[in-house]
């Protein structure tokens, strides 16, 4: 796992926990922050799939 896969996954975590805060006090702020972390967390945990599946295809094109 690079860097941007553990923020990546550790954002999403938080947003759940920030969207399951506002689903049981109904703070629709706290939902919105929350899913809004999730997707960026998300986002964030790809990239960071994508920068190793890249690393390794380059890799694998020098061995060769």
């Amino acid at each position: 796992m690079n860097e941007d896969q553990i923020k990546g996954s550790l954002r999403n975590l938080k947003g759940e926990v920030e969207k399951g805060v506002g689903d049981v006090t109904s703070d629709t702020r706290w939902q919105a922050d929350g899913v809004i972390d999730q997707v960026a967390g998300r986002a964030q945990n790809l990239y960071g799939h994508a920068r190793v599946s890249t690393a390794d295809q380059f890799q694998a094109m020098g061995a060769e």
